[in-house]
């Protein structure tokens, strides 16, 4: 007997091989998740010259991203996972950037990316454009990566709209399962990513862009604390990223590397006092 599964109305032939591996899938990586917010949380330090802070907020932000499409693509939802590819890719970008900037670049961009109004809205095509790669690793040049990275923004926001590929797939269907599988790999694609970024965020703790003397002695504890659990958890990263390429299908990517180089940020191109237009017909 089978049991009742909410992707059930989406599955035309229930295959309780297929069923078992995806679940197995989506416990693995949902362990994983859970350790790097905790992680992630416990190494909140004040690190950064500004009233909130970027790098540390949109890891935040793309770990709940990546956290929800799980649990979309654990119920079905795959059009709904898909739509969030694009936000989490966003969320990376705005991070690295952080990380890889200096002092006053990082104050400019968190205003930018705190700013309520819009009045200082800076898009993340505008960072890509503004981002030079310095290439160690030979597998691509910079034009590649650069290339590649726009035709990848590209599809993840093509999946934003209501098209079919966007709402994959909204009924019965004989290869659900390969959908499934797929979005999943995307997913953890996308997570690989994550770590990436969040080892690079550990290594800035102990750079910070600010004077630690100028903390308080309140402050200067919870950079401490955050730096030996960043010490300690720091060797684990690696076997993170081994468990994800074992277990959930995916490999080394043009996407890993390009957020493992050093970017290098020309301020002059980030069109930070661009203003958007009123739209038509508004006060």
């Amino acid at each position: 007997m089978i049991s009742l599964r909410v992707r059930d109305r989406f599955i035309e032939i229930i295959d309780e091989n297929e069923e078992n591996l995806f679940s197995q899938r989506i416990k693995n990586i949902r362990k994983q998740i859970k350790k790097i917010f905790k992680h992630l949380h416990e190494t909140c330090a004040v690190i950064e010259p500004c009233e909130f802070m970027l790098i540390w907020g949109t890891l935040q932000r793309c770990l709940i991203c990546i956290e929800s499409c799980i649990s979309l693509v654990s119920d079905g939802y795959i059009g709904s996972a898909n739509a969030l590819f694009r936000q989490i890719y966003e969320f990376l970008v705005w991070a690295k950037v952080g990380i890889d900037s200096d002092t006053e670049t990082l104050k400019e961009v968190n205003a930018a990316f705190y700013k309520g109004d819009l009045s200082h809205r800076i898009l993340v095509t505008n960072i890509l454009k503004a981002v030079k790669i310095d290439i160690t690793n030979g597998s691509y040049s910079e034009t590649e990566l650069k290339a590649k990275g726009k035709e990848l923004y590209h599809g993840y926001s093509l999946l934003t709209h209501a098209s079919d590929i966007s709402q994959q797939v909204p009924y019965k269907q004989e290869n659900f399962y390969v959908y499934l599988n797929e979005c999943l790999s995307e997913i953890s694609l996308l997570f690989d990513v994550f770590l990436v970024v969040f080892s690079q965020y550990l290594d800035s703790l102990y750079a910070p862009f600010i004077d630690e003397s100028s903390l308080s002695e309140k402050e200067k504890g919870y950079l401490w604390a955050a730096k030996v659990h960043a010490g300690e958890i720091k060797y684990q990263l690696p076997l993170y990223h081994k468990e994800l390429h074992s277990k959930q299908n995916i490999g080394m990517t043009f996407l890993q590397i390009a957020f493992m180089e050093k970017w290098q940020i020309d301020r002059t191109k980030l069109n930070l006092k661009f203003r958007i237009k009123p739209f038509a017909g508004s006060l």
